[in-house]
């Protein structure tokens, strides 16, 4: 996993991303939702981290489009995604569109593509899987030094990334 290029992703509507890259280049059209993130150090490998405000995007299959289009655009080698449980209602039919768009996104790349509970990540990272927002930001800080303003969305994608580092390849 020492040179793959690995993409972390906590779905939602401020998309959280962090991504093992020394620079994001986008093209033009993208340029706005890699303005914002920022350098961290996970182990050995630089990590960028931020996230896509989507909210100003009305349609959902805009959304899709869009999110598809910010993946492919990394080119990850591998995808990993966080998979929340028990979501129910309307929060249920976004976070399976986002599912299926990004592993559709990884799959036309060529990427693995990975998703991970919530709970496992929290667990092997954090030390139980109940861990709570303030509980993930203040290990954050003091693990890889992020600014404590960074949105949580990026925070948990981070969390995600050192995660996936963590496994075999």
């Amino acid at each position: 996993m020492d040179m793959a290029r690995v993409l972390a992703l906590d779905p939602g509507a401020s998309f959280g991303w962090a991504c093992t890259a020394k620079e994001v280049v986008p093209d033009a059209r993208l340029l706005e939702y890699f303005l914002q993130h920022e350098r961290v150090n996970v182990g050995r490998r630089s990590a960028l981290v931020g996230n896509w405000d989507l909210n100003s995007v009305n349609s959902a299959g805009e959304r899709f489009d869009l999110v598809s289009d910010l993946v492919r655009n990394l080119s990850p080698d591998v995808v990993y995604y966080e998979l929340t449980p028990g979501l129910r209602g309307m929060a249920s039919v976004w976070f399976n569109g986002y599912l299926a768009t990004v592993s559709a996104a990884a799959f036309r790349s060529k990427a693995h593509f990975v998703g991970v509970n919530v709970s496992t990540w929290k667990k092997d990272m954090i030390g139980h899987g109940r861990a709570n927002k303030l509980e993930i930001r203040s290990r954050a800080i003091k693990d890889y030094d992020v600014p404590p303003d960074l949105s949580q969305d990026a925070i948990d994608a981070l969390w995600v990334l050192a995660w996936g580092l963590k496994q075999p390849t």
